[in-house]
């Protein structure tokens, strides 16, 4: 995967990121790798909640 040339120096939006964690969720993972996709996305999401909170 590679990234587009218009997003370097721009942060990822939260969707972007999701998308980012849930491609690489579906490729082939051993179990350690997969926990820690997960772990991964269950962060973002908590992240990106916080985010709308604040405002």
């Amino acid at each position: 995967m590679e990234l587009a040339e218009s997003n370097v120096g721009r942060p990822f939006t939260g969707g972007q990121l999701l998308a980012l964690v849930d491609t690489l969720r579906s490729g082939t993972l051993n179990e350690a790798q997969r926990q820690a996709v997960l772990a991964l996305r269950s962060g973002i999401l908590a992240f990106v909640a916080q985010e709308m909170e604040v405002a």
